[in-house]
C-alpha cells in the first residue's frame, strides 16, 4: 500500500462535527469534491473553532457571522 495514495470515503456530517470538535482531523487535509461539501466542511471548522478556542462572546459573535454567510449563499441559489 501505498502512503501517497487517495480514498474516496463518505462520513456522516454528525461524526465530521465531532472529529473537529475533538481536534482530531483538519479540515485542510480535506479535498472536497464538490461546492455543497466544501460548505458544509467549512462551515463545520468555523463551528468547532469557535467551541474550542473563542471566549463564549466571541464564539457567539464568529456562529452570527458564519450563519449570515450561509443564510446569504441558501438565499443566493
Amino acid at each position: 500500500m501505498n502512503r501517497q495514495e487517495k480514498v474516496q470515503v463518505e462520513i456522516s456530517v454528525e461524526t465530521l462535527e465531532s472529529l473537529f470538535l475533538r481536534g482530531e482531523l483538519c479540515a485542510a487535509k480535506l479535498n472536497c469534491l464538490n461546492a455543497e461539501s466544501k460548505h458544509i466542511v467549512q462551515t463545520l471548522c468555523l463551528h468547532a473553532c469557535a467551541k474550542r478556542f473563542c471566549q463564549p462572546e466571541e464564539a457567539a459573535m464568529a456562529l452570527k457571522i458564519t450563519e449570515h454567510f450561509t443564510v446569504r449563499k441558501e438565499t443566493t441559489h
